[in-house]
C-alpha cells in the first residue's frame, strides 16, 4: 500500500505507550515500534519514500530504544507524537510537549525532530510561550490536523483556494519555526551523524 501510494515520507508502526500503562507492556510496545520501524525501512529501501522514526517512551531509558533507530536510520528528522497532550482530556498540557520535545532534543544531540499533533504557529488568546516557536531548536517540521482544517477548509473551499490556504499555512509555520524557505530536509540529514542507513540490526 505504501509503495502504492508513494509518499516521500512514512511515519511507521506507532504502538501506544502511555503512562498508566502496565510498564513490560509499554516497554513491549517500544519494542515494537523499534522492530517495525527496521523492518518498513528495509522493505522500502530503494524507494522514493524515506522512513521517519517515532521516539516513544516515557522516560530516557524507554526512548532509548527508538533513538537508537533513528542513529541507525539516520532520516533527515525523527517525529515525536504530542497528539495525546492535546486530545486526551484533562491531558491539554503545552508544558508537557515542551518538556518532552526538550527531552528527546537532549538525548539525541539535537537531532531534527518532527513534531506531529501539534501545529500552532501562533496563539492570539495565549502567548508564544504555548505555539511552535517555544519548542526547542531542533523541532524544523510539524504537523497538526486542525490547524490544516482551518487553512485549507476541505468542505468549503475549490482545489485553488485550498492550495493557497495550505502555502500560507506552509509559510506561517516555516516562519514560526525559523527554518527559512530554503530549508531542504537533505540538507539536514547530511549534517547529522553517518552517511548511509544501516539495516543491518535486527533487535535490541
Amino acid at each position: 500500500m505504501i509503495q502504492a501510494f508513494g509518499p516521500d515520507y512514512h511515519v511507521p508502526t506507532d504502538f501506544p505507550v502511555y503512562g498508566e500503562m502496565d510498564p513490560e507492556r509499554r516497554q513491549e510496545n517500544v519494542r515494537r515500534v523499534a522492530a517495525g520501524t527496521r523492518k518498513l525501512a528495509r522493505d522500502l529501501a530503494g524507494t522514493d519514500t524515506t522512513v521517519l522514526p517515532l521516539v516513544k517512551g516515557t522516560s530516557r531509558e524507554e526512548r532509548a530504544v527508538t533513538e537508537r533507530v533513528v542513529r541507525e536510520l539516520v532520516p533527515p528528522a525523527a517525529v515525536v507524537y504530542a497528539t495525546q497532550y492535546t486530545t486526551v482530556p484533562g491531558n491539554r498540557q503545552f508544558p508537557a510537549i515542551r518538556e518532552r520535545v526538550a527531552a528527546v532534543a537532549e538525548e539525541t544531540d539535537g537531532y531534527p525532530l518532527l513534531v506531529i499533533g501539534y501545529m500552532n504557529p501562533d496563539d492570539p488568546v495565549q502567548n508564544r510561550e504555548h505555539c511552535l516557536p517555544a519548542l526547542d531548536d531542533s523541532v524544523v517540521a510539524a504537523a497538526g490536523l486542525n490547524q490544516w482544517v482551518r487553512a485549507v477548509e476541505p468542505r468549503e473551499r475549490d482545489p485553488a483556494a485550498m492550495r493557497a490556504g495550505y502555502a500560507d499555512l506552509h509559510a506561517t509555520v516555516r516562519e514560526a519555526l525559523g527554518t527559512g524557505p530554503a530549508y531542504d530536509p537533505e540538507t539536514v540529514a547530511d549534517q547529522t551523524p553517518g552517511a548511509e542507513p544501516d539495516h543491518s540490526v535486527e533487535g535490541e
